[in-house]
């Protein structure tokens, strides 16, 4: 499973068993996942083989095609200006025939007069 835009890795570490990979833009944020996932470790509370990594969906990410039998975000195509551009990156590496699964909450703006 490989996750684009895990910030501090809550839904990475989360995957009960197999492997996960979460890239971030950020390794200071990504500092922050591997520490959370060591104190779960360290409670037994993670069953997978997980991995951090920076990347950027937009950029290019450095996988190869076809790689991850799902590919996720969650909460993450709202803040990317290209998020068409990040759902083929996602598409091309995520295997023939697998999901790529994007969760993303419903902005409302109001305009007062």
């Amino acid at each position: 499973v490989l996750e684009v835009g895990c910030g501090a890795g809550s839904i990475t570490i989360s995957v009960p068993q197999g492997s996960v990979t979460g890239v971030d833009l950020s390794e200071t944020v990504l500092g922050q996942a591997r520490e959370h996932l060591a104190s779960q470790e360290e409670k037994e509370l993670v069953g997978g083989e997980v991995d951090f990594r920076v990347g950027n969906v937009v950029e290019g990410l450095e996988f190869k095609d076809g790689e991850f039998p799902v590919v996720l975000c969650h909460q993450t195509l709202v803040h990317i200006p290209e998020p068409v551009k990040a759902m083929r990156g996602m598409r091309r590496v995520c295997k023939k025939g697998g999901i790529v699964a994007c969760r993303e909450g419903a902005w409302a703006v109001s305009v007062l007069r």
